[in-house]
């Protein structure tokens, strides 16, 4: 399966860094739990071989994850190693189509290496390598949308420069590549592969020892094989992403809030891509009454297309690129080793097919449990 060998070729890479030494673990949790959700937006569906999209469908899902994290710190503390992997199977069981009742299954998988070093006192360099994948089995029609099955490869480096006790400045680069898996139905998903390379700037004031604001902008250059610019003159589909915004972060009074608000700008040589968005995120952790916790995470998203076009767009990203979605969490240990959460949540997040859109709404049940590692 593509997923593990992803996972085994990050592996590989970095553990010359570690070299004989012991890796301790961070953290390894085990999570399965069930949920409800409901899908509603009437679209075409150009995705799968038999037309069967309706107006609202409802699935039952099943959920088993892990994560395992591990990391390395060196002797003088100044080298730090961390791994994570992820692996993840949630089973639909869905109503509401017209032919017949879907049943999709969905794999997901990712491993990231991060090596990071203090370079003296005049700040760190962070090195990162991931891998992340998805595979999709009977993929359903709209409005229940899943992303396509697809991997991803990322590499990059980062330079963080401290210029005093309150100021950092920090400049980085990454190159990805993404494929899209295509079968036998479903072929025009390979235009959706895409090499991408971003650099990216920003600026950090720390008011205390709590609180952080940054300033950033990020340029992204992203290539399409696959895709075409309908130009004479230059045929493949070429963007230019140009993103900026704000992040404040304040921890304090075990109260956490995150508050970012970001611009994006995508220009194409292909007219039909090219759009303009506004994203506003917050997240908030409040302590409740009996030793219950509360986790709020919104994102509000505005997007809109320079041009109008008669025939389906494929536009690039996650299942929530520029998508709107607001979730709330209550968490409670049940064991030393044991702790559930309910989580209520809606999206509103646009398809593999430009400026259409689907909500989904779902309430879901988890467990997390990690056993005593000695």
């Amino acid at each position: 399966m593509r997923i593990r060998a992803g996972i085994l070729v990050v592996g590989l890479i970095l553990w010359p860094c570690v070299g004989e030494a012991q890796l301790r673990v961070r953290d390894l949790v085990v999570t399965g739990g069930v949920a409800a959700e409901g899908y509603s937006g009437n679209l075409a569906a150009v995705t799968i071989a038999v037309v069967d999209s309706t107006d609202s469908a409802a699935a039952a899902v099943g959920e088993f994850s892990s994560r395992l994290d591990l990391e390395h710190i060196s002797a003088d503390a100044r080298s730090r190693l961390r791994m994570a992997f992820d692996l993840g199977l949630r089973q639909f069981a869905a109503t509401g189509f017209k032919v017949r009742d879907y049943a999709p299954r969905e794999w997901v998988g990712s491993g990231e290496a991060v090596f990071s070093r203090a370079m003296s006192s005049w700040g760190s360099i962070t090195g990162v390598v991931s891998f992340k994948g998805r595979w999709v089995e009977d993929r359903p029609p709209m409005p229940l949308f899943l992303q396509p099955g697809y991997s991803q490869i990322r590499a990059g480096a980062q330079v963080n420069l401290v210029r005093s006790a309150q100021f950092d400045l920090d400049f980085g680069f990454h190159g990805r590549r993404e494929d899209y898996r295509a079968t036998d139905p479903v072929k025009q998903l390979d235009l959706l592969g895409r090499n991408a390379l971003s650099l990216e700037g920003g600026v950090s004031w720390r008011g205390g020892a709590r609180g952080e604001l940054r300033f950033f902008t990020t340029f992204e250059r992203s290539e399409y094989p696959q895709q075409g610019s309908f130009e004479p003159d230059d045929p493949l589909r070429l963007d230019h992403t140009f993103r900026t915004g704000l992040t404040w972060t304040r921890f304090a009074d075990e109260i956490d809030v995150i508050l970012g608000l970001e611009g994006t700008l995508n220009r194409s040589n292909s007219r039909r891509p090219e759009y303009d968005a506004v994203a506003l995120r917050g997240e908030v952790s409040i302590p409740l009454w009996w030793d219950l916790g509360m986790d709020v995470y919104t994102v509000i998203t505005g997007k809109s297309y320079l041009f109008e076009t008669d025939f389906a767009r494929l536009v690039p990203g996650e299942e929530a690129d520029n998508a709107s979605v607001a979730y709330v969490t209550f968490t409670r240990p049940l064991a030393p080793n044991l702790d559930a959460a309910l989580r209520v949540g809606w999206t509103r997040a646009e398809t593999d097919i430009g400026d259409q859109y689907y909500e989904r709404y779902g309430l879901t049940l988890l467990f997390n449990y990690r056993p005593t590692i000695r």
